[in-house]
């Protein structure tokens, strides 16, 4: 999960995230 946050994606990956707040928890869960 980590690969995801430190790849050049993660600035697109972000912008779904406040695009869909249903994703949070799962962003949660992964970083946990």
């Amino acid at each position: 999960a980590y690969v995801f946050f430190s790849s050049p994606v993660s600035k697109d990956f972000v912008s779904n995230i406040k695009n869909d707040t249903s994703v949070l928890p799962r962003i949660g869960a992964l970083r946990e």
